[in-house]
């Protein structure tokens, strides 16, 4: 059996490369592998959150689809978009909702609503809210909007829930 060797020339440019990496991390504040481990570990704990990042739509709710409702949800759903730390150094996750309504009346609905996450047995682990918006006749509309939350919460998500009020 033959074994190939590496000619010599790639050897260089291998040993030339991590020297040039290890010497350009020590001119930067925080070292360039740091970066690297970091978005490594925001990933892992990204994809331990329900939906490992992807949007998790909610289930259609039979209140809302009541035919004397004045607004079709089109569709709703949360996404996990971000695992951080705080200046403490606490890890939190920045999560989105995106909720799309349509105004099934012929007449302007000015509503309020907010759209909660909530564990195995409905404890709220965090909300967000959208106040006073206006939506004309025959109209659809999509609202999204971005919070943090613990990451510990975050961990126990199962469900969401959307709550409309009217003014």
């Amino acid at each position: 059996m033959k074994i190939k060797h590496l000619p010599k020339e790639s050897l260089l440019i291998l040993v030339i490369s991590v020297l040039s990496f290890i010497a350009l991390s020590t001119f930067t504040v925080r070292p360039l592998h740091a970066d690297m481990w970091d978005s490594i570990k925001e990933g892992y704990l990204l994809y331990n959150l329900p939906g490992k990042g992807d949007f998790v739509q909610s289930p259609r709710r039979a209140d809302i689809s009541n035919p004397n409702f004045p607004l079709e949800v089109v569709n709703d759903g949360y996404k996990m978009v971000r695992v951080y730390q705080d200046l403490m150094e606490h890890e939190l996750v920045e999560w989105a909702w995106l909720v799309t309504l349509r105004n099934r009346t012929a007449r302007e609905v000015v509503f309020s609503l907010e759209y909660k996450l909530q564990d195995d047995d409905a404890f709220l682990l965090a909300s967000s809210r959208e106040q006073g918006r206006k939506i004309a006749p025959g109209e659809t509309v999509t609202l999204e909007r971005k919070n943090s939350m613990p990451y510990a919460n975050a961990k126990r998500v199962t469900a969401s829930k959307l709550d409309i009020q009217f003014q």
